[in-house]
């Protein structure tokens, strides 16, 4: 029952998300962004984990260029064991993966350091600090192994994402904070 909730879910989110235009998608993105990059500023942020976007997701890809923001960006490689691995994305090349991802090769792989922060994508989320993803539970994973080795974890969504209620499981890992185009959402 539970995972076909999440399914019919999963699709009603994705299909909002869709439905946004290039142009609001665009002009949405960056004020998720530059609000991003004021709060990990304000936070003194060292280094940043961050997905490389795709398809009707928050766009994050110019902050994979070098010089882009003053922090070390990463991004994943993920693997058929559904884990993840991070490496530097100003310092790799990029290679395409399945479901039309791109991935860095060559880069430096993250070392943990004292102020590190991870912005994931999500499918949809509440004020709770929940989040719904595609379903391969890499975010998840992953944040249950390292929580303790970054400062925080905040999710980058459209506000249209929002739902008021969402079906949590024991292993979904919550988020910190939520930022969308309307502001952040402290959990």
């Amino acid at each position: 029952m539970l995972l076909s909730h999440k399914t019919a879910l999963r699709q009603q989110l994705f299909a909002r998300r869709k439905a946004l235009d290039v142009t609001m998608r665009q002009q949405y993105s960056a004020q998720i962004m530059a609000q991003a990059s004021v709060y990990l500023q304000q936070q003194q942020a060292e280094s940043v984990l961050l997905y490389r976007s795709i398809a009707s997701e928050v766009v994050t890809t110019a902050w994979h260029e070098a010089g882009a923001v003053p922090w070390r960006v990463y991004a994943p490689v993920c693997n058929e064991g559904h884990e993840m691995t991070w490496f530097d994305a100003h310092s790799s090349t990029w290679q395409a993966a399945d479901h039309g991802l791109f991935e860095p090769t060559g880069g430096a792989p993250w070392q943990a350091g004292e102020n590190d922060w991870l912005l994931c994508p999500l499918l949809g989320f509440n004020r709770q600090g929940h989040r719904i993803g595609m379903g391969k539970g890499y975010f998840d994973r992953w944040l249950a192994a390292h929580r303790s080795s970054i400062r925080g974890c905040l999710g980058l969504a459209f506000s249209c994402q929002e739902v008021a209620d969402l079906p949590v499981e024991a292993h979904d890992e919550p988020l910190d904070g939520i930022i969308t185009e309307k502001g952040f959402i402290r959990v």
